[in-house]
């Protein structure tokens, strides 16, 4: 069975189960699409706060799906070659598609590749973007390095990333069932904000954070339960586990709304810092 550990950071079961295709990325990404009350999605705030070069070169680390790029086709400039990398074939293969769909850019390309060690040449991309990825790396410190590496001296890595509380609500829920199997969501706090800063200012001369002011304001339990059971433990459980799951989810609704707390924002940085990398 698998555990919360290893949708945090196992890389055999992240490439090979939970991403191995968008399934369960899907059901998750459903509800911030659904429910959301900023009046905008996280990748529209994010995209507007990263400078990206007409015609430049823009890598994109643990692309997922490629649903960044189908979103904000619209307002990227002209011109970009963008490459996208994941761990996961099928989410590369997904990610090329979606992107290529749009029409809206010079060239794509897909490589499979590890966020701490990218098979690309140093300042070889004028923008380096992560999002949602890096807390499930088993040593963000080294995926940083290669960002700062692969960036160009005058270029922008964007990251978004999670913070501590993120869902605690559905935490919360899951402990009341599975205990300590439940875990705790640690991948918020590995490269929360404050550690992802940290980390990334012994990489770059400037990092910047700016929240992303979201709750999810969630009206029907079956999306609840989707999103829930789309991570271990819950992803295993049996009917009694599940039943008691929906109980909790269904006690936790006021006048017909389920309140997600989130805690999610970019990092903006520059000026990478070449000599403390070799």
């Amino acid at each position: 069975m698998a555990t919360r550990a290893d949708f945090d950071k196992n890389p055999h079961y992240l490439r090979d189960v939970q991403y191995r295709d968008s399934t369960q990325l899907a059901k998750r990404a459903n509800l911030h699409a659904t429910y959301g009350t900023a009046g905008q999605d996280a990748f529209s705030f994010f995209v507007h706060r990263v400078p990206w070069p007409e015609g430049g070169r823009v890598l994109d680390v643990g692309c997922g799906a490629g649903t960044l790029w189908e979103q904000v086709a619209a307002a990227a400039p002209d011109g970009i070659d963008l490459v996208l990398s994941d761990l996961s074939t099928g989410m590369v293969d997904e990610a090329v598609d979606r992107a290529l769909a749009t029409g809206r850019y010079a060239s794509v390309e897909g490589r499979v590749a590890d966020a701490q060690s990218l098979p690309f040449d140093d300042g070889s991309f004028d923008t380096v973007v992560s999002t949602y990825a890096l807390y499930h790396v088993s040593e963000p410190h080294r995926a940083v390095a290669e960002l700062a590496r692969l960036v160009s001296d005058d270029g922008v890595v964007g990251i978004m990333t999670n913070g501590p509380g993120h869902l605690r609500e559905l935490e919360a829920v899951e402990t009341s069932v599975f205990g300590a199997a439940a875990g705790r969501y640690d991948v918020n706090a590995r490269f929360g904000p404050d550690r992802a800063a940290a980390m990334l200012m012994e990489a770059f001369g400037v990092v910047g954070w700016e929240r992303f002011d979201d709750e999810l304001h969630v009206t029907d339990v079956d999306d609840l339960m989707a999103f829930v059971t789309s991570t271990p433990p819950a992803n295993e459980a049996d009917s009694a586990q599940q039943g008691e799951l929906r109980r909790l989810l269904v006690e936790g609704f006021r006048d017909g709304v389920f309140v997600v707390s989130k805690h999610t924002g970019a990092l903006i940085c520059s000026a990478p810092r070449r000599n403390d990398l070799a």
